[in-house]
């Protein structure tokens, strides 16, 4: 049997497993048939880069791209510090406004404001631009820089969805739109804090707005509100120090809402009862509602007063038959906080304290058993006999899990399953010598795993680290710890180790600067380290323009190494090693 032999529903299927650069590497040109699956295959999956290596990427810009650019209409591009796709893109003299049919762009890990500004002034001239997506950008600027990106944005002509994941090293909040947009109705801004006193301003900027998920503060001026929002059919928010005031005054002019997901950070004293009357007087077309919040007690001896009287606020005929919403209480000892959620439980994050203290309006006051949509989960455990009572607890989507050790049986009953699992935090309170045979069992059921975080493996000076741990397909490991400050002798054993040898990105605190020059010599595959040097003396708020480790790195290493201070953590010099 022959590759041309196979049907066309096979050929895509097998495109599945192939970046874009190795696909068109490998197919394109070779038979017209293939050229056309090829362009099947890039317009339902979009023209996507983030896999492709340095060095594919300036052959896919210099050979194929010039031929099929006028029929990309979806397009994935990356620019961490690992692959400066769109900095090398640009290098290859492409703009985004020769994508003349581009529909659909999404940019993940920009590093730099003013790229984010450039990209965006092309993306003017491209007049069949509906989605735009920022996903995980991070980067340091001011308020007036975060205004224009937004008013750039609003002043695409027929953008319809717009996702805006900013995170930014100076603490800066959305700002209100002053431009018009006529055509935007998804908009998404998940990591900026949005004043209330800005919301009428952003509803009153976006006349067509039906669906807004976005963070919301209040301030002193937050006391004039928008008219009736009458195409708002679903809002998903969080409140962070809301009073109940301002909740009232802004679902009082969504009359037609007919999805509502909330979380409340900082706790605001809204309950079942003030829920109940929001959503008979200004709700009534609400058909799914889903909650979230945590309330923090300042003095937790009275904790079990504060928590029956949460959830029996919801036990009202409102709740239990009329719209069957229940509620499931849980409290954690640790922060000594109440977290109250509807159920099916409906977010992606999930912290307990096992045994689960809980309470529920369910029938039967059942633990509830469904978290599928969980995908990142922290697991705390007390030794304790009572772990049977949550058993049909499951959660068979993990991708993302903090553990504290011991692990014992339980674990294996509520995670059935670790296929999904790519990213593993561990932790604990008092270090026993069966953590590492304990953690290996971990590792061997994870088979996806690719990264791996270790707080700190020393409960005492002469504790070795467990570099004997094993895992064929991790390449990001995280030992940075505030406790402990890695020495060269322990990066010795690092670089030798297995997980060494395989790692690519590298967070680590060491104990002096000719630890780096050690990891950087002698781990043959690292592609990033991450350091944070005991003996930096850097003071970010200090008025001297030198940086005293990083020029001493500069004269140490190779000169065509990148290296700077991180923008995320002004104490960790981030280190690229292979730039080019």
């Amino acid at each position: 049997m022959t590759l041309e032999s196979l049907a066309n529903e096979l050929l895509l299927s097998i495109f599945e497993f192939f970046s874009t650069g190795q696909l068109l590497q490998s197919f394109y040109g070779l038979k017209y048939r293939f050229d056309v699956l090829i362009f099947d295959h890039i317009s339902v999956r979009g023209f996507d880069l983030r896999l492709v290596s340095k060095h594919d990427l300036d052959t896919v810009c210099q050979q194929y791209l010039p031929s099929i650019v006028n029929r990309i209409t979806t397009l994935h591009l990356s620019d961490d510090e690992n692959s400066q796709q769109i900095v090398r893109f640009v290098a290859q003299d492409f703009t985004l406004h020769q994508f003349a049919h581009l529909r659909t762009l999404n940019l993940y890990d920009l590093i730099s404001v003013t790229m984010m500004n450039k990209i965006l002034l092309d993306c003017c001239h491209l007049s069949h631009l509906t989605h735009i997506k920022l996903t995980n950008c991070y980067f340091s600027c001011s308020q007036t820089d975060v205004a224009n990106i937004i008013n750039t944005i609003w002043s695409l002509p027929k953008l319809i969805y717009c996702y805006i994941d900013i995170d930014t090293s100076d603490g800066i909040e959305f700002s209100a739109p002053n431009i018009i947009s006529s055509s935007l109705e998804y908009l998404f801004v998940p990591n900026m804090i949005c004043h209330l006193s800005d919301f009428a301003q952003l509803i009153q900027s976006t006349a067509r707005l039906r669906y807004l998920s976005a963070c919301f503060t209040y301030d002193s001026d937050s006391k004039t509100y928008p008219s009736i929002i009458s195409l708002i059919t679903h809002f998903d928010t969080w409140f962070v120090a809301a009073e109940q005031n301002n909740i009232i005054n802004i679902f009082k002019h969504m009359p037609n809402l007919c999805s509502l997901t909330v979380r409340t950070i900082n706790d605001i004293s809204v309950d079942g009862r003030q829920w109940e009357k929001i959503i008979r007087d200004h709700l009534i077309k609400l058909k799914r509602f889903r909650l979230k919040l945590t309330r923090k007690l300042v003095n937790d001896r009275n904790w079990k007063q504060s928590f029956d009287e949460l959830i029996n606020s919801f036990r009202s005929q409102f709740w239990l038959e009329e719209h069957r919403w229940f509620v499931q209480c849980d409290w954690d000892p640790d922060i000594a906080a109440i977290y109250l959620y509807t159920l099916p439980y409906a977010f992606d994050h999930f912290t307990a304290y096992f045994p689960l203290i809980f309470e529920s309006t369910c029938p039967h006051n059942n633990c509830y058993c469904s978290y599928d949509r969980v995908n990142q989960l922290k697991y705390m455990h007390f030794l304790s006999d009572d772990l049977d009572q949550c058993q049909n607890i499951s959660f068979s989507n993990v991708r993302d899990l903090t553990i504290y050790l011991p692990i014992n049986n339980h674990l294996w009953t509520i995670v059935p399953n670790f296929h999904q699992l790519t990213s593993l935090s561990v932790a604990w309170y008092n270090y026993d010598e069966k953590f590492p045979s304990q953690l290996q069992l971990l590792l061997d059921r994870a088979s996806r795993l690719n990264s791996l975080s270790i707080e700190t493996w020393r409960s005492s000076p002469t504790q070795m680290a467990p570099f004997e741990i094993t895992h064929n397909l991790i390449r990001k490991l995280d030992l940075y710890s505030y406790h402990y400050h890695y020495n060269n002798a322990d990066c010795t054993v690092l670089s030798c180790s297995s997980l060494g040898i395989q790692c690519e990105i590298l967070r680590i605190s060491v104990e002096i600067r000719t630890c780096v020059l050690d990891l950087v010599k002698k781990m043959p595959n690292l592609h990033q380290l991450i350091v944070h040097c005991r003996d930096d003396n850097y003071r970010e708020q200090s008025m001297t323009t030198t940086d005293e480790l990083v020029e001493w790195l500069q004269q140490q290493l190779p000169s065509k190494y990148g290296i700077a201070r991180n923008i995320c953590l002004a104490n960790e010099i981030k280190i690229n090693l292979r730039i080019c």
